[in-house]
């Protein structure tokens, strides 16, 4: 008897409703864990999603959006619970949590 298991991850940039966003999708076991979305040239780097975040795996890019700021930026999508606290904490509205 054998035991089939495989995941999938994907992190990267892409175009949603003509803005520029971030996004992280983890796949495993087949099951659908968490898609996390940031608006990045809408973000303002006020790290108040960093702080919310209970796996602690969001952080400030490096890089600058179009506005000057350092973007939030999920660090290890497969550790993503997809609990939202980061969404809730936005007062942008710049983070969408899919389950």
């Amino acid at each position: 008897m054998g035991f089939f298991s495989f995941s999938f991850d994907e992190f990267g940039m892409g175009i949603y409703n003509n803005q520029q966003i971030i996004y992280a999708y983890c796949l495993k076991g087949a099951i659908f864990v968490a898609k996390v979305t940031f608006l990045k040239d809408v973000c303002k780097g006020c790290s108040l999603c960093i702080e919310a975040c209970p796996k602690q795996i969001i952080a400030l890019s490096e890089s600058i959006n179009a506005k000057g700021y350092n973007y939030a930026q999920i660090t290890d999508e497969g550790a993503c619970i997809g609990c939202a606290s980061c969404a809730r904490m936005c007062p942008d509205c710049v983070i969408t949590v899919e389950k």
